[in-house]
């Protein structure tokens, strides 16, 4: 008799929703360890200083772990999901991703389209700002900033900079379409949580356009920045999280076909996931709101 052999694992499993918080809270997390890493980066230390050898790297080891434990982190989180996604493979190609990010915004002087998009998100900014000093900033006048051009560019490098994650999470799914689902997931997530954190930014009193480091800031508004982050960060993970629900929905519903009904892949669960960016939406404002002096 030939011994019995276990099936080999399938290549997606079904999200379930202590992985949904755990995606979320990480994708949120990301832009907070961001700004801390940029604060750290940032930090001006005195030539005369005492030790100021080791304060200077003390500063550069709190930045980088700050920068890179969070894509760590996604990729263990990812793994519940797709159990052949190798999580080094990630982390580098994510790194990879960032880099070149981190590379259009230092050569945004440059001209271009990438530069184009950092001047239209500089515009929209300042015509918030002047708006916000006429106390004129209603609900009317949002919607007339110029925010045609600061999405076209923000789709832009987000199609720019999400084609190498996206392909690594198509291959480790072994779908050919999974790729193109992963980068419309994260384009539609990006233009989302942008259009959020700008928002964020207009209604929050921001000391200047899009500055991500704190140094200099009182702590309360040290704190609103931060909750800001979290927030567009937490939209982000709802958003892309939910092309992953509709997307194992069928092999959920196969594994546990009866399973309660707010389980994310019945009716109930796909409404909540649905629902869910907008809650998150509400609650960085109000984190703002008691953090006030």
């Amino acid at each position: 008799m030939n011994p019995t052999t276990e099936p080999a694992p399938s290549r997606v499993q079904p999200m379930t929703w202590p992985t949904w918080f755990a995606w979320v809270i990480v994708s949120a997390l990301i832009p907070v360890f961001t700004v801390l890493s940029a604060t750290a980066m940032g930090k001006e230390v005195s030539r005369s200083a005492e030790h100021r050898t080791l304060i200077l790297n003390g500063l550069l080891a709190a930045a980088v772990p700050a920068t890179l434990a969070p894509l760590l982190v996604q990729g263990i989180v990812l793994k519940r999901v797709l159990p052949r996604l190798s999580i080094t493979v990630w982390f580098l190609g994510t790194l990879l991703s960032y880099a070149l990010w981190l590379g259009t915004a230092l050569h945004a002087s440059i001209r271009g389209p990438l530069a184009i998009g950092f001047e239209a998100e500089f515009r929209l900014q300042r015509a918030a700002v002047i708006e916000r000093i006429h106390h004129t900033l209603t609900v009317s006048r949002i919607l007339d900033l110029p925010w045609g051009s600061f999405l076209v560019s923000t789709i832009v490098i987000s199609v720019l900079t999400s084609p190498i994650p996206a392909c690594l999470l198509g291959v480790a799914s072994g779908r050919r379409r999974t790729t193109l689902t992963f980068l419309g997931a994260s384009v539609v997530a990006t233009a989302v949580s942008a259009t959020v954190a700008q928002i964020y930014h207009m209604t929050n009193d921001p000391p200047s356009l899009e500055q991500w480091a704190l140094n200099g800031q009182p702590w309360s508004r040290r704190l609103q920045v931060l909750a800001g982050r979290f927030g567009a960060g937490a939209i982000w993970g709802a958003i892309t999280a939910i092309f992953v629900v509709l997307m194992t929905r069928d092999p959920a519903d196969a594994a546990a076909p009866r399973d309660h009904v707010l389980a994310l892949h019945r009716t109930g669960g796909i409404a909540a996931a649905l629902i869910a960016p907008v809650p998150l939406a509400m609650l960085a404002p109000l984190a703002c709101y008691f953090v006030r002096p």
